[in-house]
């Protein structure tokens, strides 16, 4: 019997080896051929948003309506500096 390996009856387990090429590396490899990883990105429209919150629709009602959750929802009505310029003379 091999160190490491459990054997039983009917067969001899063996743990399995070590990938030759670390995850990150591939993931590196991946990104410097161009691919895109991760969940795609779906577009909101944060004007909307505004638009019926000013009517008086609910978080929930907008989210089902755009075919997102309320987090994603909230996360795109938040102004962001880099997105749309800071405004400096609001205070």
């Amino acid at each position: 019997m091999k160190s490491g390996s459990i054997e039983t009856r009917e067969y001899t387990y063996e743990p399995p080896r070590a990938f030759p090429v670390e995850h990150t590396q591939i993931i590196s490899m991946a990104r410097a051929k161009g691919k895109t990883l991760g969940r795609p990105r779906k577009p909101v429209d944060a004007g909307r948003i505004s638009a019926l919150r000013a009517q008086g629709v609910s978080w929930r009602a907008i989210a089902s309506e755009l075919g997102v959750g309320v987090a994603t929802l909230h996360r795109a009505s938040v102004p962001r500096s880099k997105t749309q310029g800071i405004d400096l003379g609001s205070r």
